[in-house]
């Protein structure tokens, strides 16, 4: 990873962030993926050296990283844990929410934030589910708001106190509000959360649902309205910032095959694990030069988002593959990364990224020929 000019004279720049990530994290990336407390407490080592507010300005608190630097920090850290990863990206969006808001008491929080001493994960990815909203949000007097529905994912639980929800209006707004992240009952209401989710990856970042009846939310917690669409519209404009965790996972899928070929002396298994790399190295400078120069339509985005997603699973199945039978034991780092490529491939997913993913993985197929998909 280049040190971005932009942190040169930072407490720590981003060779010191890969040092800390190789050093400290790596080593007990099984680890992480199975104790939810040693999770926490690597969460916590990124808020002592004030990693979680990366992308919220400097004048707030944060980092100030560019959009390209966070991609870097992102797949970096997605190389050597996807769990941590995973959490941490909670913290940072809820951060990045806060920083653009209309709420100046709680723009002073993310200092705290920056640091880890307020933790803060989100619940707002049911705001792209066709149909009925999950969420609803009815104003009441004085400039708060009254919520009643569920929220079917939020990761965090007993790790972040709070969480930023996105819930509907009815006249087609979502609004984004700070709740706390424990069950807890008032005079009218109730704020209740299900136990962990029972998942095949990622077990430790605790993913629960949420049942709120009647919830208040004063002034002080409300953090923006959003405009009808403004989902989607992000989704758009952000459609290749996914690309970090999926093309992270996918080097650490290819280092995985490298550690294989060098301890094992598999060398003619080297020429395969090399192609899959120069391959990985190829999509991500793509990428980076997409999100550099943003000339790149929305098609072509999408596309090449698609292609990093099927080129991921190639090289986590071919990490499973040399790994051999021992890639089902839970304790293989090879098991691990594909559970963590399953979370990956469709994290922010909308129809057009399943679409792109879909004709990805269907090309060049023996005995097929390739045809163009209509759009959805």
């Amino acid at each position: 990873m280049t040190v971005s000019p932009s942190l040169s004279a930072s407490e720590y720049a981003l060779d010191d962030v890969e040092t800390f990530l190789r050093n400290v994290i790596a080593p007990q990336a099984q680890t992480l993926d199975q104790d939810s407390a040693a999770l926490a407490a690597a969460l916590k080592a990124l808020g002592d050296r004030h990693l979680l507010a990366l992308r919220v300005p400097r004048e707030l608190g944060g980092r100030g990283l560019t959009g390209t630097d966070y991609w870097q920090f992102q797949a970096a850290m997605t190389r050597v844990s996807g769990s941590l990863a995973f959490l941490q990206t909670q913290h940072q969006s809820a951060a990045s929410f806060i920083a653009g808001g209309h709420n100046a008491p709680l723009k002073a929080r993310l200092v705290d934030m920056a640091s880890g001493t307020m933790l803060v994960g989100v619940g707002f990815s049911h705001l792209r589910r066709a149909g009925a909203p999950c969420l609803i949000a009815e104003p009441t007097a004085g400039g708060s708001y009254r919520l009643h529905g569920t929220i079917p994912w939020a990761t965090g639980w007993q790790i972040f106190e709070d969480l930023v929800v996105g819930a509907s209006l009815a006249d087609g707004q979502s609004l984004l509000a700070l709740i706390p992240f424990r069950s807890l009952q008032q005079e009218d209401s109730r704020l209740d959360y299900s136990e962990p989710m029972p998942l095949a990856a990622m077990q430790t970042t605790h993913t629960v649902s949420l049942q709120l009846q009647h919830w208040q939310v004063s002034p002080e917690q409300v953090i923006d309205l959003k405009p009808e669409g403004w989902l989607t519209v992000a989704d758009r404009r952000n459609v290749l910032k996914s690309t970090s965790l999926v093309l992270g996972c996918a080097q650490a899928a290819v280092d995985l095959m490298a550690h294989g070929v060098q301890t094992r002396g598999w060398t003619a298994l080297a020429e395969p694990q090399q192609r899959l790399e120069r391959a990985v190295q190829d999509c991500r400078r793509q990428v980076l030069d997409a999100l550099t120069h943003s000339s790149l339509g929305f098609e072509a985005q999408v596309a090449l988002r698609g292609t990093a997603i099927a080129l991921c699973g190639r090289c986590v199945q071919g990490a499973i593959a040399m790994a051999s039978g021992g890639a089902n034991a839970m304790s293989h780092p090879a098991q691990r990364i594909y559970r963590e490529s399953l979370v990956f491939t469709v994290a922010g997913q909308t129809a057009e990224v399943r679409h792109a993913t879909l004709q990805a993985l269907s090309q060049n197929l023996p005995g097929w020929r390739d045809t163009e998909w209509p759009a959805p």
